[in-house]
């Protein structure tokens, strides 16, 4: 009988991004909601058996993205500031969150823990320095007004995302005890790249395009290895052209499997997506359910 209002809109409350932990007893998730007028968003846990209630598990306002380490003993998170997003952790038995890293100001696009949690695999895109909030700081006090981007690339700003430039997300290799950063893979042209850790920890799999015409045309996206012992990287063989998205790895270490179609439109085309495997040294590459009209 009672119409909504606009001002109700911030009762709303919403959950995301669920992560079981290994033995199957504890779920981490996020708990969004509006607070003092911005968007809060803190991490909880629940307990699959019983009747415990939910709880939070930080209070910052501004986590995300939680991780349980393999043995989950750990949980990695990202936690958001004007200065940037920073990977924290925090021990499982008790204590308070810790910060991790130390990067730069920019943008963390996913995280995976190594299957020795000794180290986590993370996606990173350092602000350009213009368009620091240290460089917005100091054009405040002088009264200036922010610089335009300038820029002959298609790809430059997106939709919940806004404008980043000429800045792309990079693969970087995290110490998980020091925080130390090691970059891995910078050429991705779009920094849409798709990864994945062994079953053994000894190497990434990457779904990459590092063409120039990568906006347009996802026929040269390619897997490469890279080799976390040598940190050398190769190109698997023998693969179809066209997208590829969701890198998995088989859990005997022998197979890969991806979801993508040959041609030259995006993962974003009308167009059904196709589940393949190929070996993972040899490639050749098969799509599996070419028969079935389902993406």
């Amino acid at each position: 009988k009672k119409l909504v209002t606009p001002k109700e809109l911030d009762n709303l409350i919403s959950v995301g991004n669920p992560q079981i932990n290994p033995d199957g007893s504890q779920i981490l998730y996020t708990r969004k909601c509006v607070k003092d007028g911005n968007n809060h968003t803190t991490i909880w846990i629940a307990q699959t058996k019983g009747l415990k209630k939910p709880r939070e598990l930080t209070t910052d306002g501004k986590d995300g993205m939680p991780r349980w380490s393999p043995d989950g003993s750990q949980v990695a998170f990202v936690r958001g500031s004007e200065s940037g997003s920073q990977v924290c952790t925090i021990d499982m038995a008790g204590g308070e969150a810790s910060q991790l890293t130390n990067l730069p100001e920019g943008a963390i696009g996913e995280m995976q823990w190594s299957p020795k949690g000794d180290s986590l695999a993370v996606s990173f895109r350092q602000t350009e320095e213009p368009y620091t909030h240290a460089a917005a700081e100091k054009r405040k006090e002088k009264k200036e007004s922010d610089p335009p981007i300038i820029t002959e690339e298609a790809w430059y700003r997106l939709d919940g995302d806004g404008y980043f430039g000429h800045a792309r997300f990079q693969l970087y290799l995290l110490d998980a005890t020091t925080g130390k950063s090691k970059n891995i893979w910078n050429k991705d042209n779009m920094g849409f790249f798709s990864y994945c850790w062994s079953p053994k920890g000894d190497k990434i799999a990457i779904a990459t395009n590092t063409n120039k015409k990568a906006f347009y045309d996802s026929r040269h996206t390619k897997v490469v290895i890279h080799n976390v012992v040598t940190g050398k990287n190769a190109t698997l063989p023998n693969t179809t052209r066209g997208p590829k998205d969701c890198m998995q790895w088989s859990p005997n270490g022998k197979w890969l499997a991806w979801a993508g179609r040959e041609g030259d439109e995006s993962t974003y085309s009308t167009e059904n997506l196709e589940l393949y495997v190929a070996n993972a040294t040899k490639g050749n590459a098969k799509s599996i359910t070419s028969h079935i009209d389902r993406c």
